[in-house]
């Protein structure tokens, strides 16, 4: 099964878009805010086969998660939102 790791600060949109993956029989795993989200990814980039980025985070922006991510040599796909 794959799992999309959906990165959103609004609890609204982060549901909603979690919850019409897991319908698609996707796994999801979510974060809040940038810093959470690079934690999170290293403790689960080998079940991540998608990132859905928001660019407007809390602690780190979307953009500097993404470069945080490429910089430490993780070529997951990033959809930017």
């Amino acid at each position: 099964m794959n799992c999309i790791f959906v990165v959103e600060d609004e609890f609204d949109i982060q549901e909603l878009l979690g919850n019409y993956l897991a319908e698609a029989s996707y796994q999801v795993l979510a974060a809040s805010d940038g810093v959470e989200a690079i934690n999170l990814f290293e403790k689960e980039k080998d079940r991540i086969d998608l990132v859905l980025l928001d660019v407007m985070l809390p602690k780190m922006i979307g953009f500097d998660v993404c470069r945080t991510l490429r910089e430490e040599g993780n070529n997951v796909p990033v959809i930017i939102l």
